[in-house]
């Protein structure tokens, strides 16, 4: 009786660590998309798709989210959802980390929580800032982007019988980028990235192959070419102008000369007639 006791309670405590440590399966991040477009600086498009399910018997609620970036320089956040913009949990004050910090994170409260059921439950983030720290000078003077910091830790929050952390697994990667026009990509990485004009897009990406993710762009001949010819048509013009501006002076002067001497030949006449 007691072999049968204890085979029973290893059973329930076996049963349920798997429950337990099955828990961070049953929600995750599906699919990320990423689109970028580069001027000064890099303005960054994310869609997050958190999923959750279980097997038959209801499993909790996914109700919170923390994503930690690589970046510090992020401005101008803004969170959107299907019910329109969001505002943020935790998250330094006007979005500002303080000098100390090499990373920051957000805190985001779902508005409808995703409910691990029998069934399939989603939510969608949209979110979308500007960052100047993930493109760099490259050693060849060329422009580089190196997005892996768009990509961090994310930790979900469920509520269960407790209140649990974990890490959510993430899916798919999708990332693409636009460079000004007029500039030529020389190189991107990995090589299932494709160049398409001045747009890279690198689709069905997992974690590490998104950490890998290099890209380097530079100013086209024809523009360099256009540019020296511009810049030389304005040495010539602004050259033209001062000529000009020369012989407009030496013209103004030689007439005020000469009305000059027209008033003191009428005056010493004068002079002369008195005399």
């Amino acid at each position: 009786m007691k072999r049968i006791f204890l085979g029973i309670l290893i059973c329930t405590v076996i049963l349920s660590g798997q429950a337990y440590a099955a828990l961070d399966e049953r929600c995750s991040v599906e699919s990320i998309g990423i689109s970028s477009e580069y001027t000064n600086r890099l303005f960054v498009d994310i869609v997050y798709n958190f999923k959750c399910s279980a097997g038959a018997s209801d499993e909790g609620q996914l109700t919170r989210a923390s994503i930690h970036y690589g970046t510090r320089d992020i401005g101008n956040l803004i969170l959107k959802d299907r019910y329109g913009e969001l505002t943020t949990d935790t998250i330094p004050s006007d979005y500002e980390i303080d000098k100390g910090l090499s990373s920051s994170e957000l805190g985001l409260v779902f508005r409808k929580s995703l409910e691990m059921t029998s069934y399939e439950t989603n939510y969608i983030l949209n979110l979308s800032f500007e960052t100047g720290a993930i493109v760099s000078k490259a050693d060849d003077g060329k422009l580089q982007a190196q997005p892996s910091d768009l990509i961090g830790n994310i930790t979900g929050i469920s509520v269960r019988n407790t209140i649990e952390s974990f890490d959510l697994g993430i899916g798919t990667i999708s990332y693409s980028m636009k460079v000004p026009k007029g500039t030529v990509i020389t190189n991107a990485q990995p090589d299932n990235c494709l160049v398409s004009g001045e747009t890279v897009i690198c689709n069905g990406l997992d974690e590490n192959s998104f950490s890998e993710i290099l890209i380097k762009w530079k100013q086209s001949e024809e523009v360099t070419q256009e540019n020296s010819k511009l810049t030389e048509i304005a040495d010539k013009v602004s050259t033209k102008v001062e000529e000009l501006a020369k012989e407009a002076t030496e013209e103004e002067t030689k007439k005020q000369v000469k009305g000059l001497f027209e008033k003191m030949k009428e005056k010493l006449s004068g002079l002369f007639d008195w005399l």
